[in-house]
């Protein structure tokens, strides 16, 4: 069995109902990173044999965790915050990956890629996500404001902050902009 506590790079995939697409994912990473990684699959409480192929075609390198009830893709940050926190806790890897279900990696060396960007740039917390569009500069204004919102005052007097506040502040305090 793997030790979590020995890889460098671990790639979380949120699984929704799809058995087809979570297996082809999961093989492509499996083929193409040669790399030591750690593959932690939060499964969306799906209903159509999706976690029991999982469970029956798991490999040493994956954690298969499943919510107790369906998130579904609105509340896909709480299958999402349930992997980056056994990640911080059972691994002290370098690097997280978060891939779609539905996503391929179809080439060597992306691990080692990211991880030699990581190396040369220690500043950096986060990369991947495009600046711009096919057509113009990607906005970011509703995701500023969405997170504001959640993380507001008056919801925190409430007791109503979101699942992944914690975490937030914590990437805040590690230079996250």
């Amino acid at each position: 069995m793997l030790n979590a506590k020995e890889v460098q790079c671990a790639i979380v995939v949120p699984v929704g109902p799809g058995t087809e697409s979570a297996l082809d994912t999961l093989e492509s990473i499996e083929f193409y990173c040669a790399e030591p990684h750690l593959i932690v699959i939060v499964d969306d409480h799906t209903m159509d044999g999706t976690y029991e192929a999982l469970t029956s075609q798991k490999r040493t390198t994956w954690r298969i965790l499943r919510n107790p009830r369906p998130m579904g893709c609105i509340r896909l940050v709480h299958s999402l915050c349930a992997a980056y926190r056994f990640i911080l806790s059972e691994t002290d890897c370098n690097l997280v990956l978060r891939l779609d279900q539905d996503a391929l990696i179809v080439k060597p060396g992306v691990l080692s890629d990211a991880l030699a960007y990581m190396s040369d740039n220690s500043a950096a917390g986060l990369f991947g996500v495009y600046d711009q569009d096919y057509n113009r500069p990607r906005s970011f204004e509703s995701h500023r404001t969405a997170i504001q919102r959640e993380m507001g005052t008056v919801r925190k007097l409430a007791g109503l902050q979101p699942s992944w506040a914690a975490l937030y502040t914590l990437a805040l305090r590690r230079g996250y902009r």
